[in-house]
């Protein structure tokens, strides 16, 4: 349905061959751990020991397709998949988590304290962009999304659990999960709950021009969301970790002893906000830039200085916090910016990826 309502919009703007129009394909990606190397965490294969005040982490990540008219002056089309991954988490717990899949003995700490809450979505829907600009001082534009959940977690477990030399594991942990495929149990779905859902979310932006050396931008996504899936997977349990052992092979298993309720259930969630700020001053050929931002409950920041050669734009920022550097480039029909605190992308504990490009015709 997505598809077919974006491909009638397109032929319906093609009847005016005479006027400009512009394709664009993007991704915008940004992802963020102190638990492990975020490729890692996305794909819940922690090879690497986590850190001493490992507990957060998250990846975000939006790819695109837009459509825009000069007829239509102002208004541009969207499709988009999206992809967002939280966890929250424990230092324990991570230790513990990541010796349990490595087949280490947890032993490093007497008590290890479960404290897990994962979320995962991932949706596909369109979206209904607007700007205008009031002056050369004042541009504003909204857009509004329309999604369809393809997959969705929400695990959240604590407790307390102790190792022993034969592996196995002794404590108790109280478990709660609204799920559409994957869950922490791996139930089976046999025909017993759906697998889809819906929301809807709201992006703002904003950019005025303070002075002609001064300008500010606000991005603010998902400032308005609303998430709901209906009759979906649902367990609330008691786990009583004595039903570990070692199997016939020599590897600990877990066959845990569970007391509570696996059903049906509805759900509603929100994701949480991107708020973003950037100030850019402009110095003769050079531009001097700070760059705040905001996710969840985790601030960033950038500077930095961007600067045009010939037809095109260089950009140098650095995170002074999390030691990131950042490298952009832009030219008419193509844009890119890459962060990265590894060089080598599947131990980077941040990266982010932020790319456009364009077709006028």
């Amino acid at each position: 349905m997505i598809k077919n309502t974006f491909l009638s919009c397109l032929g319906l703007m093609a009847l005016h061959c005479n006027a400009q129009q512009e394709v664009s394909v993007y991704v915008d990606s940004n992802s963020f751990s102190n638990i492990s190397p975020v490729l890692e965490l996305v794909d819940d294969d922690w090879q690497s020991p986590p850190q001493s005040d490992a507990d957060k982490g998250f990846s975000q990540t939006r790819l695109g397709l837009s459509y825009r008219h000069s007829r239509l002056a102002g208004f541009t089309f969207h499709i988009e998949q999206r992809l967002d991954y939280f966890v929250k988490s424990h230092a324990d717990t991570a230790l513990g988590y990541y010796q349990e899949q490595n087949d280490i003995s947890l032993l490093d700490r007497e008590n290890y304290k479960v404290k897990l809450d994962y979320f995962a979505n991932r949706s596909k829907g369109f979206a209904l962009g607007y700007s205008y600009e009031f002056s050369d001082a004042l541009l504003i534009g909204a857009k509004g999304s329309y999604w369809q959940i393809d997959y969705f977690r929400h695990s959240v477990v604590s407790g307390n659990v102790q190792g022993r030399d034969d592996n196995s594991l002794l404590g108790e942990l109280n478990y709660e999960e609204h799920y559409t495929h994957n869950n922490f149990l791996k139930r089976p779905n046999e025909n017993d709950w759906d697998s889809k859902g819906k929301g809807y979310s709201v992006d703002l932006f904003a950019e005025i021009n303070l002075s002609d050396n001064l300008t500010i931008r606000a991005d603010l996504i998902d400032i308005y969301n609303s998430f709901s899936v209906d009759n979906v997977g649902y367990t609330s349990a008691d786990i009583n970790t004595k039903g570990s052992f070692i199997d016939n092979q020599g590897f600990n298993s877990f066959r845990p002893l569970l007391k509570g309720f696996e059903g049906q259930s509805d759900y509603k969630f929100k994701i949480p906000e991107q708020i973003a700020l950037a100030f850019t001053y402009h110095h003769e050929k050079i531009d001097y830039a700070l760059n705040l931002l905001r996710q969840g409950d985790i601030n960033f920041v950038k500077i930095g200085t961007q600067f045009a050669y010939k037809k095109s734009m260089f950009e140098l920022m650095f995170d002074p916090i999390n030691l990131t550097p950042q490298l952009g480039y832009t030219i008419d029909f193509f844009k890119i910016e890459l962060a990265m605190d590894k060089l080598n992308p599947n131990k980077a504990m941040q990266l982010s990826l932020n790319m456009q490009v364009n077709w006028l015709f």
